[in-house]
């Protein structure tokens, strides 16, 4: 319905209305929400930091101060009502080296980047997001079950398994700088096993690095075998 409107007000118009019927129609009367207007300000927050950690405490003290009361045991509650309708996905942290699931650091990505482009507040890393979100999205929709990789030196982008095996995924717009390049290969110097891993991007050129497959963007998501083990 989107994909066929030219004119760029009519693709928000009919944003605007899918989005006020999931919160209205959806999420507000089947959880019998008491403050319909509270639910919207956490959603709005949810969708515009997609890629970003989950923090009750943060969303709670953020509509605090626009005077929106609200505990952050009522936030985890309206998240995971948004997550239940599917507006957003959320994602645990495994600890690489203790190989564990990682308590209260999920990350937080919306399936449909038309909404994160009706309530987006990002501008810095915005294509950053995007790539990061497209990957995340075409990894579950290929079946793989995805987890935020931790590491003693930081984060890999994404864990993907499927069938008893494991790739490691950054995804990144554009590898600019030496300084990126150092950066998303870099992020694998601290997982010491053997798993494939990837660095994908928008890049027209790619040029693998130490074993490290650097894929461009529209070669993964139109080959369904382009990752492999």
């Amino acid at each position: 319905m989107v994909c066929n409107e030219t004119a760029p007000e009519n693709k928000r118009m009919i944003l605007s209305s899918l989005y006020d019927s999931i919160v209205l129609k959806d999420i507000v009367q089947r959880n019998r929400i008491a403050s319909p207007i509270a639910l919207d300000k956490v959603l709005d927050y949810l969708i515009a930091n997609s890629s970003l950690t989950v923090s009750g405490n943060r969303i709670a003290n953020i509509l605090k101060g626009e005077k929106i009361g609200i505990s952050a045991p009522t936030v985890y509650e309206y998240i995971r009502y948004v997550e239940e309708a599917c507006v957003i996905h959320k994602v645990e942290r495994y600890d690489i080296s203790g190989h564990k699931l990682l308590q209260y650091e999920e990350k937080i990505y919306v399936p449909d980047l038309g909404l994160f482009a009706l309530k987006k507040s990002r501008t810095k890393d915005e294509f950053n997001l995007i790539v990061e979100t497209l990957v995340f999205n075409e990894l579950i929709a290929r079946g793989y079950q995805v987890y935020i990789g931790k590491t003693y030196r930081g984060e890999v982008d994404f864990i993907a398994e499927r069938n008893g095996v494991r790739v490691y995924i950054q995804a990144v717009y554009l590898m600019e700088t030496e300084e990126t390049r150092r950066r998303e290969f870099g992020a694998y110097q601290a997982v010491g096993d053997h798993y494939a891993k990837y660095v994908i991007s928008m890049d027209p050129i790619t040029a693998d690095q130490d074993g490290i497959r650097h894929l461009r963007l529209m070669d993964f998501l139109i080959d369904d075998d382009s990752v492999r083990p």
